[in-house]
């Protein structure tokens, strides 16, 4: 992709009052409450104070991560929004504006938008075997006996008269065993129910890594209900105490995302994934699986979860993936700023070592796992999100054969949640829709 020559925000209308209170006057908006805009289309955003405000504020603009062409200094006013920045691009290209105090690099107002998000690619491109190496994975895990406990666990009042639930145990031939909770319907008729899975973010100690009772029986109640169940990405045991979750972090599973890469086997996600399919194999062996429908869903790493089973089990039917993980990881290739867990732009230093991962990460990367299938998929992308990029997030969305896929945006979404003066309207345009989407679905 040629450079393009454009200006770069990288301000913020946020300034600290004490040490806790932030000071945040600028408001930034765009003509277009998706930020998706069209090749050659002009872009206008617009500043304006939301109320006095003498501290000299600065504005930059970022594309696709790594290029700030230019910083200007700005003046706004309580009066009415003004233009700030206008331009248009005639490729594809992800753009962060950022307004705040001069000097200030921390403390950012800031707003995105992509132009021609249907012309982002792979960066690598799809291994010819690729396919076929997880086939083999499979039937390798698959030809292990399989040890399956069930311990009963207490649903809570508003679901103990419909709903049971289990923390479920799996063995599996190598790595941690799947470990979750199962929850479904008590008197739910043969071949009547969807399989719901629910995986994991990154990290180890938090409450958002950990399966619970709750989110599996959340996710039974569904719809018209499901099978619904709630793994968490390493294996590791259920409701411990939280020192034990605390000493995986900065004992066995410290950084794990950043394990050295010496051969396909070795790469974590690879057991993480296959753990997935062990638990769907145990899932539609029950006889209330209507025979059809499987859906996963997940957040970050847990979106690189959901590509990967989508890709790489045909039982699939639909994927939801929230700013997901892994997503087009050569991205460097094509001058784009690496997402999470950034493990090519680490291995690049050496030619050595980027080769080695130019072999083995495109086995793994969710823009290739995910154009394997032709699943439903609900895809979100943050349009100011750094840990997955919306330039990995478009290209993998793109690369899906899927006939029947969603992309939802918003111009002020970052990684995490949604600051709170925007989370409404995020709410209304990205979270209800999907949520409806699914609700259908598992009707």
């Amino acid at each position: 992709m040629k450079k393009l020559t454009i200006l770069l925000l990288l301000l913020c209308a946020t300034l600290s009052v004490g040490a806790q209170a932030v000071f945040e006057p600028v408001e930034l908006t765009i003509d277009s409450p998706t930020g998706l805009y069209s090749a050659g289309e002009q872009v206008t955003v617009y500043g304006q104070l939301r109320e006095e405000c003498t501290t000299p504020l600065a504005l930059s603009v970022m594309v696709n991560g790594t290029t700030i062409a230019k910083q200007q200094n700005i003046a706004l006013t309580t009066e009415a929004r003004t233009p700030i920045w206008t331009g248009s691009f005639n490729e594809a290209s992800s753009v962060i504006l950022s307004v705040g105090p001069q000097g200030d690099h921390k403390n950012l107002t800031t707003i995105g938008f992509v132009v021609a998000a249907e012309q982002f690619t792979p960066s690598f491109n799809k291994p010819r075997d690729l396919e076929k190496f997880w086939r083999k994975q499979i039937r390798r895990m698959r030809r292990s006996s399989t040890e399956i406990t069930l311990v009963s666990v207490d649903v809570p009042q508003k679901w103990a008269d419909k709903y049971v639930c289990y923390d479920l145990e799996i063995s599996m031939p190598e790595g941690a065993p799947v470990r979750g909770y199962i929850a479904y319907p008590r008197e739910a008729a043969d071949r009547s129910l969807p399989i719901t899975i629910f995986a994991h973010a990154a990290g180890v100690r938090k409450a958002h890594c950990q399966s619970t009772p709750e989110r599996a029986l959340q996710w039974a109640s569904r719809g018209g209900g499901a099978i619904a169940l709630d793994i968490n990405a390493h294996g590791y045991l259920n409701g411990q105490p939280q020192s034990y979750y605390d000493g995986l972090e900065e004992g066995a599973l410290k950084d794990y995302s950043k394990w050295p890469l010496t051969d396909h086997q070795s790469f974590y996600f690879r057991t993480m994934f296959l753990r997935l399919v062990r638990a769907l194999d145990y899932a539609t062996r029950s006889s209330m699986w209507d025979g059809e429908r499987v859906l996963i869903y997940g957040e970050s790493q847990g979106g690189a979860q959901a590509a990967a089973l989508a890709g790489i089990d045909k039982r699939v039917t639909m994927a939801v993936l929230n700013v997901p993980a892994m997503t087009d990881l050569g991205c460097v290739v094509a001058g784009h700023s690496a997402g999470w867990p950034r493990t090519y732009s680490q291995g690049a230093a050496t030619e050595p070592t980027a080769a080695l991962y130019q072999q083995i990460l495109p086995y793994y990367d969710a823009a290739q796992l995910l154009g394997l299938t032709k699943a439903k998929l609900v895809v979100e992308v943050g349009l100011i999100d750094r840990t997955c990029p919306p330039e990995g997030v478009c290209a993998t969305f793109n690369n899906s054969p899927s006939t029947d896929k969603t992309l939802l945006s918003f111009p002020y979404r970052p990684h995490t949640s949604v600051n709170a003066r925007y989370r409404k309207e995020w709410r209304e345009r990205v979270e209800d829709v999907r949520n409806s989407i699914i609700d259908a679905y598992l009707q």
